[in-house]
């Protein structure tokens, strides 16, 4: 599963609950394990930048590169 996967289920749900079709409960316990889920990769980009390390989780489908640390500066 991806992100566009992810927002794929959440709307279906949505749509769903709306047409009469889902119950609440199934819908909250969807939207719940979204959050687990993106919370769970979030933690592993706050990770792979305190490391300085690309952040390389196929979930977002890129590896997202850390940012250049700034320039040193001289005695100048």
């Amino acid at each position: 599963m991806d992100i566009n996967e992810l927002n794929k289920v959440l709307s279906s749900e949505i749509n769903k609950l709306r047409g009469g079709k889902a119950k609440p409960e199934r819908v909250n316990a969807v939207t719940r394990a979204a959050s687990q889920i993106l919370s769970g990769a979030r933690l592993q980009l706050t990770y792979a930048k305190m490391v300085g390390l690309p952040a390389a989780i196929p979930f977002f489908g890129r590896v997202i590169k850390p940012a250049l640390p700034a320039p040193k500066k001289n005695g100048n």
